[in-house]
C-alpha cells in the first residue's frame, strides 16, 4: 500500500475514535462521570494513529482530549484503583515519551506538562500515601522537576506550549530521589534514585530525534 495512501485511511481512523470518544463524553456529561471511560483516553493519547511517509508511525495530538483527560483525571475521587489512574496519566501522557523515527520535540513528547505531572503525583501522595505505586510515580515526579524546556520556536500545539516556559528545580528533584533512598531502599526505585543524584548533567534535555527514554531504569 502507498505511504499516502496508509496516511489517509490512519487519519481518517484517528478523526472517527475522536469523534467516538467525544460522542461518549458529551452523552455522560449528565449522569456523572464513569470511570471506565478514562483508559480509553489515556489510549487514545497514546497510540501511534498516524504515518509519516519514510519515518513511520507517531501519535497524532488530540488536545481536545487531552483537556477532557486533565478535567477528569484532576479532579478524581478517592476510588479503588484510583492510584492506577494517576499513575497511567502521569506516565502515559504528561511525562510520557513516544518512541517513532521521527525528528521534532512534538512528536516526541506532544502533551508533555512537567506542571500537570507534579500536580497528578502530589494528589496520590494525598490520596493514596499507602500505594505501591508511590516510588514509581515519584521517580516521574523528579523527571518532572529536572527536564529542560525545548528551545524556543517549537510551539507546535496548546498543550506543549506550556513546558516552553517551565523552570526546572534541581533542589526539589533531589530532594525526591532522597526521599525515595529513605522510604523505599530496596526496589528498583532506590538504584535509579542513586544514579540520578550521582549522575551529571542533572537537568535532562528533551530528545529532538530518534533515542532512549530518558526516564528509564537503569539496569
Amino acid at each position: 500500500m502507498h505511504p499516502q495512501t496508509r496516511a489517509y485511511i490512519a487519519g481518517v481512523a484517528a478523526t472517527l475514535a475522536i469523534v467516538l470518544l467525544g460522542t461518549l463524553l458529551r452523552s455522560r456529561a449528565s449522569t456523572g462521570y464513569e470511570g471506565d471511560l478514562l483508559p480509553e483516553m489515556i489510549h487514545q493519547l497514546t497510540v501511534q494513529d498516524a504515518e509519516y511517509p519514510s519515518h513511520g508511525s507517531y501519535h497524532r495530538i488530540k488536545p481536545e482530549i487531552e483537556r477532557d483527560l486533565w478535567a477528569m483525571v484532576s479532579a478524581l475521587p478517592v476510588r479503588e484503583r484510583g492510584d492506577e489512574t494517576l499513575l497511567q496519566a502521569v506516565e502515559n501522557v504528561y511525562t510520557k515519551y513516544h518512541s517513532n523515527f521521527c525528528n521534532g520535540y512534538i512528536f516526541h513528547y506532544p502533551y508533555l506538562v512537567s506542571r500537570k505531572a507534579i500536580a497528578l503525583v502530589e494528589k496520590l501522595e494525598r490520596e493514596y500515601p499507602d500505594s505501591p505505586l508511590l516510588p514509581r510515580a515519584l521517580l516521574l515526579k523528579a523527571f518532572a522537576y529536572r527536564v529542560k524546556p525545548p528551545p524556543e520556536g517549537h510551539e507546535l500545539n496548546e498543550t506543549f506550549d506550556e513546558q516552553l516556559s517551565w523552570k526546572p528545580d534541581a533542589a526539589k528533584a533531589r530532594e525526591i530521589y532522597r526521599r525515595i533512598l529513605d522510604r523505599h531502599p530496596n526496589g528498583p526505585e532506590a538504584k535509579a534514585a542513586k544514579a540520578a543524584l550521582e549522575g551529571e548533567p542533572f537537568e535532562i534535555d528533551l530528545p529532538f530525534g530518534p533515542d532512549d527514554d530518558p526516564r528509564r531504569l537503569p539496569e
